[in-house]
């Protein structure tokens, strides 16, 4: 008996783990976390001071981009083909996410004046209408923008861009540039933001073929192959970067736990959590800031 109670303990903790983890991701708050991280840590980078409103602002404009799709993929007249959980819970309870949609929508325009200075606006809108037109397209030709710009891609762009834009801003248009280190952390976050959406859309690509969504994967002859390539390309670039010596060695290392994280679950996880789990794997370069 005193045996079976750590193990019964240790399964519970797991469980409840998942839960959490799947929680997080039907609800949409895996990505504003991940997007928050990484705001943090290109701020601690760039020495950059963030205003609480700024913070605020990412996360509700990550939440409201991934729920709001989540939500025009739960269409009633999509409800009833989708199997994966977080469109179910969408198509379930879209009068409730559509309500709370409406308020973080309101809200965030409120905020958004008071986070952003006179000479962040351009950049914003014109981020903001480049959004919209993806959108729109993948709405209005699904097949030709999705298979011209792959799903993939953008999702990476997003994150590096919303991670970066607040502390390259407040930093000033003479700070913008700070050497070698700063397009490191851009191409190793673009790189594994492009590995974190391939991975997904490759656990996910039956159910995505038969929605008829076009993504790398769906295109891919062996998704697997091509995902296992891509994690260990990141691996070994972050590798030879260690050891010439750009950039943070610690933040690299993250970086590099984060990829082969990815790798080692593609086959040794539930299909349930995997994309919940990768997306917390998406946390770990944000470590290096406990450790610099």
């Amino acid at each position: 008996m005193p045996t079976d109670q750590p193990q019964s303990s240790g399964q519970g903790l797991l469980r409840q783990v998942k839960r959490t983890l799947l929680a997080l991701n039907v609800l949409s708050l895996d990505a504003p976390l991940v997007a928050l991280a990484w705001q943090d840590l290109i701020a601690h980078q760039l020495d950059a001071s963030l205003l609480f409103s700024q913070r605020i602002v990412l996360g509700l404009t990550t939440w409201l981009v991934y729920a709001g799709d989540r939500l025009l993929d739960a269409r009633p007249e999509l409800d009833s083909q989708s199997r994966l959980p977080r469109h179910r819970f969408a198509g379930r309870n879209r009068r409730k996410l559509l309500a709370l949609w409406g308020i973080g929508a309101i809200g965030n325009l409120l905020l958004i004046p008071v986070a952003m200075s006179l000479g962040a606006w351009p950049v914003a809108i014109g981020l903001g209408i480049a959004l919209v037109l993806y959108f729109l397209a993948c709405e209005r030709f699904p097949r030709i923008a999705r298979r011209l710009i792959p799903r993939e891609s953008v999702v990476s762009l997003f994150f590096v861009t919303a991670a970066f834009f607040f502390p390259v801003m407040n930093n000033g248009p003479d700070s913008w540039w700070a050497g070698s280190s700063v397009f490191l952390s851009a191409a190793t976050l673009y790189g594994l933001a492009f590995a974190n959406c391939f991975a997904i859309a490759c656990w996910e690509r039956r159910e995505d073929a038969r929605m008829s969504e076009s993504t790398l994967a769906t295109r891919c002859a062996q998704p697997e192959f091509c995902l296992h390539r891509v994690t260990e390309a990141i691996v070994l670039a972050l590798l030879v970067a260690i050891l010439v010596g750009v950039g943070s060695a610690v933040f690299l290392t993250f970086a590099m736990l984060s990829a082969v994280s990815l790798r080692v679950m593609d086959r040794r996880v539930s299909p349930l959590i995997r994309p919940a789990l990768a997306d917390a794997c998406l946390l770990l370069p944000w470590l290096a800031v406990l450790f610099s």
